[in-house]
């Protein structure tokens, strides 16, 4: 598996130092997309996780933190993942640098041996990223889904988490979809269209 490196920030309660970065003026809602990356490991949905990205740029010049080393060490040290079913590699802060580092890696292992994790929100422009910059088709699984296919996180707690609200409640069910297909059990439901009995 290959995870797009999220924002991080630094922190006195955790065993790694590191917590994901939830973002001041916009919600990044990286904590979702970090448990779920630990629970691609753990429920055997990929069998090595490889996190790719750059350096967190919110600290003084000539403090490098790499988001990825960071996220890797949030993965064994406080969600509990092996460490030898991770790892990381180093690209450009940018997605586009992320997708060619990744896409190399695809290369090296075979695009159809691969899956492409990140939050729900991004996976599709950053899925549109591998076919353009790297003319890759790669299998992709958005992070928040498998932490309903571990069974860590309810419905109703992905709910709360992203807000509540009819928004949120329509992600939350199609990630419950995406749930439901990874574990076998996605039937499709036939709506009836507006003004029919």
């Amino acid at each position: 598996g290959l995870a797009m490196a999220a924002p991080i920030r630094k922190s006195r309660l955790t065993t790694s130092g590191f917590v994901g970065d939830m973002g001041t003026k916009q919600p990044l809602f990286v904590t979702a997309r970090l448990e779920g990356y630990a629970a691609a490991v753990k429920t055997g949905y990929v069998d090595r996780l490889i996190v790719v990205g750059g350096d967190e740029a919110a600290y003084l010049p000539g403090e490098r933190i790499s988001r990825p080393d960071a996220i890797t060490r949030i993965l064994v040290e406080d969600y509990g993942v092996d460490f030898l079913k991770v790892g990381y590699l180093p690209a450009p802060p940018n997605t586009k640098g992320v997708i060619k580092v990744m896409a190399e890696s695809a290369r090296l292992n075979g695009p159809a041996n691969c899956v492409y994790l990140s939050s729900h929100f991004h996976m599709d422009r950053s899925s549109r990223d591998f076919r353009r910059e790297a003319g890759l088709l790669i299998a992709t699984c958005a992070a928040e889904a498998l932490l309903l296919v571990e069974g860590s996180w309810t419905p109703e707690q992905l709910l709360k988490y992203f807000g509540g609200g009819p928004y949120a409640e329509t992600v939350v069910k199609e990630l419950g979809g995406i749930a439901d297909d990874l574990l076998g059990k996605y039937q499709t439901i036939v709506e009836k269209p507006l003004g029919i009995a």
